[in-house]
């Protein structure tokens, strides 16, 4: 990649391909279930299958999937800029974890609450940073009301890891919401409150 060029008025970011491991197109859609391409000297690499046609290539191609996560700057101007992928090596398995509900203070409504962070503690307990959303300055409402370091447990929970369960057909829910009797979700325990807005 290229340094940064200015326009003389707004700094502006030229990118340019000096160099690559692969000859091949890459895409940022949703990886298959199973699955990858080889290329010599890197390590397997998921893929995506079209489902449609993305011209110029027809309904089943198989793609590279990468997850660019960032952008990185060499250590001089003649070193140019790295991009990071969030490939890795497959995961082994796959748990359902049920997120807290909490009462949006705007709808009334109960809705769950998203989580942004997961960190392994040990022996498959986790720390998981739940909190609530749609606020914030800028936002109609700016207060918040939940926000949580919480921890989860996988010991007792249903590896559901399966391309039966990675599909869009809620294969594990019923048709009220409600999980399967087959799957059971991590076991979660509220931790620590520290929604404190003053």
């Amino acid at each position: 990649m290229q340094a940064p060029q200015s326009t003389g008025k707004i700094p502006a970011l030229a990118l340019k391909d000096l160099n690559s491991h692969l000859d091949a197109p890459t895409t940022g859609f949703d990886t298959d279930a199973t699955g990858h391409m080889s290329f010599p000297g890197l390590p397997d690499l998921l893929v995506a299958t079209f489902t449609y046609d993305v011209p110029p290539f027809a309904a089943g191609t198989k793609i590279i999937e990468l997850d660019v996560q960032g952008l990185i700057l060499g250590a001089d101007s003649t070193s140019g800029f790295w991009t990071t992928i969030g490939q890795g090596p497959r995961y082994a398995k796959e748990y359902v974890v049920s997120l807290p509900i909490y009462t949006n203070p705007t709808t009334g409504k109960q809705i769950p609450a998203t989580q942004t962070e997961i960190m392994h503690i040990k022996d498959g307990q986790f720390f998981i940073l739940a909190k609530d959303s749609g606020a914030g300055f800028g936002k109609a409402r700016s207060e918040s009301v939940y926000r949580h370091i919480d921890i989860f447990d996988i010991d007792e929970a249903t590896d559901i890891k399966s391309p039966n369960n990675d599909w869009t057909t809620c294969s594990m829910v019923t048709s009220a919401g409600k999980f399967k009797s087959s799957i059971k979700p991590a076991t979660y325990c509220p931790f620590l409150d520290f929604n404190n807005n003053s």
